[in-house]
């Protein structure tokens, strides 16, 4: 078995989206989907926001393997419902919650 050393920083950064993840799961569902249907969970999804439509392609071709500072301002912008036009939340999914309240592991809080 393997072992990957994060420092402080990556640590607090994965722990976050993470968090944010299962935060979103809980209150919309857990996929979400494109304007043409195809369905996502909350990281995958963060991860098109962030590198586009072939965000898969992007990030092994950059070698990008974790989260970031954008990945959290991103999250936070979505977190406040500014969530993106191509972004479809099932309205028919069981959501424990229509309001975000969001506790932040680099020091904030996010409300809506």
């Amino acid at each position: 078995m393997q072992f990957l050393q994060l420092s402080e920083d990556q640590r607090k950064i994965v722990e976050f989206i993470t968090d944010w993840s299962n935060d979103m799961t809980g209150i919309y569902g857990f996929c979400v989907f494109d304007k043409e249907g195809q369905s996502m969970p909350w990281m995958q999804a963060l991860c098109r926001g962030l590198y586009g439509e072939n965000w898969g392609e992007y990030m092994a071709e950059n070698g990008i393997t974790m989260p970031d500072e954008s990945a959290v301002e991103m999250a936070k912008e979505w977190a406040a419902g500014n969530l993106p036009e191509w972004l479809v939340i099932d309205v028919n999914s069981e959501t424990k919650n229509n309001v975000i309240i969001f506790e932040d592991k680099l020091g904030e809080k996010v409300e809506d």
